[in-house]
């Protein structure tokens, strides 16, 4: 069984953990101070890290066979969604520029999958 026909089996199970290490990471009280001083070119490096995270999202609607418009919109209601949490917690800081870097990750995962879908060989062998 090749990789890919693996990760295609198990995509339930890894979208899960997916989800679940990210509502960690927001709801956790982890102290990221250290983070919020690295820049990179003109802005805080967590705000890559907040994009970087939501990428997979759209390979993951792939995965799932989900309707791509649909799970976009899931996508950005998730990754707002996520960082309002923060909002409501009193332990964790509430970031606008978090949210944009999620949504923007959002953006960018499917900027990626059309890249990678358009350039990706048909297979009609099924």
């Amino acid at each position: 069984m090749k990789l890919f026909d693996k990760i295609k089996l198990h995509s339930k199970w890894l979208f899960a953990t997916y989800v679940i290490v990210i509502l960690l990471f927001v709801t956790l009280p982890i102290n990221t101070v250290s983070l919020n001083t690295v820049t990179i070119i003109s802005f805080r490096g967590d705000y890559f890290l907040h994009a970087v995270t939501f990428i997979p999202w759209a390979f993951f609607g792939w995965l799932l066979r989900r309707k791509m418009v649909y799970w976009f919109i899931v996508g950005v209601i998730f990754a707002g969604g996520v960082e309002g949490i923060q909002y409501l917690l009193s332990y964790r800081a509430f970031n606008i520029n978090d949210m944009i870097g999620n949504i923007i990750g959002v953006v960018l995962g499917f900027i990626a999958f059309g890249l990678f879908h358009f350039y990706l060989p048909q297979n009609n062998d099924k």
